[in-house]
């Protein structure tokens, strides 16, 4: 909310008037931050952070807390909702109308984000976030070769191939180089 002046009758007078905020509607409500307009995140395990503006019918930002925010991530074209134990999430009320949104992954993948304030999608909703593996390490890495078998080795003169999948501490497998 602004503050606004006017000058009222003959010039004499002034008159300070402070506009408020009027009552939360849930699909003027934003979300932005680096956890939301990154797209992409790199590094494991991912804690992401975004913040979500509740707003009134005419985009006035609010200034007080104690609306009803929920964040569900949902896995990319499909309609299951991500499970806590794959990526925990939070919202914090700051008690001056934004809500402090965290979530943590160990999961690679391409997630759909939904965000409702009071029940209602905010305007930016149905958000895409690419999750990215983390550095691959030997460990987690593994190989195949297309001879051989647990009952017959590979035979000298033979053709081999072999595949090296490399992986992060989580088993993400690599999705570049």
């Amino acid at each position: 909310p602004d503050d606004y002046s006017f000058v009222y009758g003959d010039g004499y007078f002034t008159y300070n008037v402070v506009i408020a905020p009027g009552a939360s509607v849930g699909y003027k409500a934003d979300a932005s931050g680096p956890g939301w307009d990154g797209w992409y995140i790199w590094d494991m395990p991912q804690l992401g952070t975004f913040i979500v503006q509740a707003r009134d019918e005419f985009g006035n930002a609010l200034n007080s807390g104690g609306e009803d925010v929920v964040v569900t991530f949902y896995f990319r074209n499909s309609t299951d909702v991500v499970e806590d134990s794959v990526l925990q999430t939070n919202v914090a009320d700051m008690n001056d109308g934004k809500y402090n949104v965290t979530y943590e992954t160990h999961l690679a993948g391409l997630y759909m984000v939904h965000v409702r304030v009071n029940s209602e999608e905010i305007s930016n909703s149905n958000h895409s976030l690419q999750v990215f593996p983390d550095v691959s390490i030997p460990a987690s890495s593994f190989g195949r070769t297309s001879c051989g078998t647990e009952q017959r080795p590979c035979v000298a003169g033979e053709a081999l191939s072999l595949t090296v999948t490399s992986a992060d501490q989580y088993n993400n497998e690599a999705v570049v180089g």
